[in-house]
């Protein structure tokens, strides 16, 4: 749905436009639908991308509430204890495992 709707726009063809500027045709992947996933590669570059990218050192939480900031840390650190941390670790505390 999402795909089809942005074939339609005219900025998002516009942005393909500019995205052709770029030399590697996995760095600017936006959507998508199933005959684009299944052409050779597009699956590994994207397991590759989201392995380098999708990674604790990337990303940033806020919490807030209305327990005291030691019971908001413990929520958080075991919300997110599997994240996976830079170097292909898992967080362990808010640290890196490298």
């Amino acid at each position: 749905a999402e795909h089809a709707k942005n074939l339609r726009s005219d900025g998002f063809r516009l942005n393909q436009i500019e995205a052709t500027r770029y030399v590697a045709p996995f760095d600017n992947f936006g959507t998508g639908n199933r005959s684009t996933l299944e052409k050779p590669g597009v699956e590994k570059a994207l397991t590759e991308f989201f392995q380098r990218n999708y990674v604790g050192p990337n990303a940033a939480a806020v919490v807030a509430g209305a327990d005291d900031l030691d019971k908001l840390q413990t929520v958080a650190l075991k919300a997110f204890e599997g994240v996976l941390a830079g170097g292909g670790g898992v967080s362990k505390g808010g640290e890196d495992a490298e």
